[in-house]
């Protein structure tokens, strides 16, 4: 049963069987989602499946009460015609503070790879020096926050917001959404989509903190100055919190220059790159966010399931290269991050691969692919490599032209984390990659069982085989 109901009966979508015979109906959807909070669409597609064991059972007509709330006039269904009024889009050029992490984390990121023809010296050591500063600088993921004070109890709340690239939003210190990244890439210059998020548990009288941290993510394509297109170099933020009171009242807070702009933890990220995460950094560096000029996209509801967390698998195999070396074997290809119990007071840095060095003849499959083979490194030796993967999968090459001729640079994939004095339980938040194995480093022992495990990341559809 598919049909077409009016925007008045949805959010709470719940058909009532006509008969006495009938059972409720199950898996209910609104436009193919299960909880559709906010969407825009004006003619919804509402759905489910008639439960009925009895032959030729079949459903003749349909009941769809509207919540308590929608008798009041305040419908979620509808489209909003206030909504984004109270909002504009933010940006930042805030810049963390360069340390010796953070160029660890620049070393582990961009891995030399002997070029085709040789460069001069003094070309190679521009062309890092701006790779490093485009790391240190365009990296840089913004956390926009700002503090608020309510003095009316809270009946219900809603956030809308879109942060780009990607976001996490922290209300009070707790995570806004369970989406792992968000929101789904578009044409950024053309259609920004936009979560809408049940806050209402989250917020509290008297004073209230929220915090979005805004990476770049696919904002801007490529690292360095080589990028083949750029959206924009700065994140953006523009989010509208709404929140209803007992009667009726709503107050509404949104994106605007009075919000400030900082860094936290994430101290860089690319998702072509990977994540520097160190736990011992304050939040800092906080001043006013600025309106994002030039930068006006139609905004959308994000009608597709967000990316989420979907499945856990453990390694199959551990190995040991070479001292101080860790291969985790998760047994098949998988797309998403791992996750690691990193120890206390320790710095770890995470690589990931398709291969292990020795599994095939790379001659062979450079004959058939034409695509070259990328060793990486274990540890410091170069000489005794742990794991491979093809150039083209998973990694951000970049062509660069030396006096006429090509000679190419790479750019590595790794996560480089530091913890404080306990134990940290840590996954990369704005980055993606497709793995079989993990490697760690930094360490002068295996972690435990269990400590280490491969999370399954894509959009969060519901499984129909296998």
């Amino acid at each position: 049963m598919q049909n077409n109901i009016r925007p008045y009966a949805l959010v709470r979508l719940c058909l009532l069987p006509m008969t006495m015979f009938a059972s409720a109906p199950e898996h209910l959807r609104c436009e193919f989602l299960s909880e559709p909070l906010g969407l825009d669409c004006p003619a919804p597609h509402c759905s489910g499946q008639v439960a009925d064991t009895r032959t030729s059972a079949r459903q003749i007509t349909y009941q769809v009460p509207l919540a308590a709330w929608a008798k009041q006039g305040a419908v979620p269904g509808l489209p909003d015609t206030t909504a984004w009024k109270h909002s504009v889009w933010i940006t930042s050029d805030v810049q963390v503070p360069m340390d010796d992490f953070t160029r660890s984390w620049q070393e582990a990121a961009l891995l030399d790879f002997a070029s085709q023809k040789k460069a001069e010296p003094q070309e190679l050591d521009a062309w890092y020096r701006h790779a490093h500063e485009d790391l240190a600088t365009a990296r840089s993921p913004v956390v926009f926050g700002k503090t608020f004070a309510l003095d009316k109890p809270v009946t219900a709340a809603t956030l809308r917001i879109s942060g780009l690239g990607y976001f996490h939003a922290r209300i009070n210190g707790v995570e806004a959404g369970d989406f792992a990244l968000a929101p789904n890439f578009t044409h950024y210059d053309a259609e920004a989509r936009f979560l809408t998020l049940d806050v209402s548990k989250l917020l509290r009288a008297g004073e209230n903190r929220i915090e979005v941290t805004v990476a770049h993510g696919r904002l801007r394509e490529l690292p360095g100055r080589m990028a083949k297109y750029i959206y924009r170099e700065t994140p953006v933020l523009r989010a509208e919190l709404s929140i209803t009171h007992p009667k009726g009242g709503v107050t509404k807070i949104g994106t605007d220059p009075s919000w400030q702009a900082g860094f936290g933890p994430v101290r860089q990220a690319g998702f072509w790159v990977g994540e520097a995460y160190d736990a011992t950094a304050k939040p800092g560096g906080w001043q006013p966010a600025e309106v994002a000029k030039n930068f006006a996209p139609a905004m959308h509801a994000d009608d597709l399931p967000p990316q989420r967390i979907v499945r856990e698998l453990d390694p199959v195999a551990v190995t040991q290269p070479q001292p101080g070396v860790w291969v985790y074997d998760f047994g098949r290809m998988t797309a998403g991050k791992a996750r690691v119990q990193v120890p206390p007071n320790a710095s770890v840095t995470i690589r990931y691969a398709n291969l292990l060095h020795g599994d095939i003849d790379k001659q062979k499959v450079r004959q058939i692919s034409h695509s070259p083979f990328i060793v990486y490194p274990s540890g410091t030796d170069r000489e005794n490599p742990g794991m491979i993967r093809p150039m083209y999968r998973c990694t951000c090459p970049v062509v660069i032209m030396r006096k006429g001729k090509p000679s190419l640079m790479e750019w590595g994939y790794a996560d480089c984390v530091r913890s404080v004095a306990a134990p940290l339980d840590y996954h990369a938040t704005f980055d993606y990659t497709g793995y079989r194995y993990v490697e760690i480093t930094g360490l002068d022992k295996q972690l435990p069982v269990g400590a280490v495990k491969a999370l399954e990341i894509c959009n969060d559809l519901p499984r129909t085989a296998g």
